[in-house]
């Protein structure tokens, strides 16, 4: 609910074949999202744990060895924390991959479909996109007059 005269600014991850169908949490999280937070978070863990060391190696293919990681369900920051040390990256790791694979309410939309909220909303100047993120979309709600 916007006030007339009022502004959004909203960003959404995007349903498309590479961000979406292609990651392998959307084909998980239908089973993880059922499961307790305090009885997924060690599960996650050990998960991690072991898939560890097979992550250290694949993180050196160049390129690609990262992404291969984030496939294979281990959140791998090496690219974006090149001077963290083995710790603090494994850290990261339990932590995102535990938040990859928890949300319940995590539905990607098109570029399309974002648009159609806005527009739905009656809102103007309205201005949707491919963003970093995902979709961006922004809108303003007329003045009543």
């Amino acid at each position: 609910m916007m006030k007339p005269g009022g502004a959004i600014a909203a960003d959404i991850y995007i349903k498309d074949l590479g961000r979406y169908w292609l990651q392998p949490k959307y084909w998980v999280r239908p089973f993880t999202k059922r499961i307790a937070p305090e009885k997924l978070y060690p599960k996650v863990k050990a998960y991690v744990d072991f898939m560890w060391p097979l992550a250290c190696l694949i993180r050196k293919i160049p390129k690609i060895g990262p992404t291969i990681n984030w496939k294979l369900l281990v959140a791998d920051y090496s690219r974006q924390l090149p001077d963290a040390d083995d710790a603090t990256l494994r850290e990261w790791a339990y932590l995102d991959t535990f938040d990859m694979l928890l949300p319940a309410y995590d539905f990607p939309v098109t570029v399309k479909e974002f648009r159609k909220w806005f527009e739905e909303e009656g809102l103007q100047n309205i201005e949707v996109h491919k963003g970093y993120n995902g979709v961006e979309g922004r809108g303003f709600k007329p003045k009543d007059d």
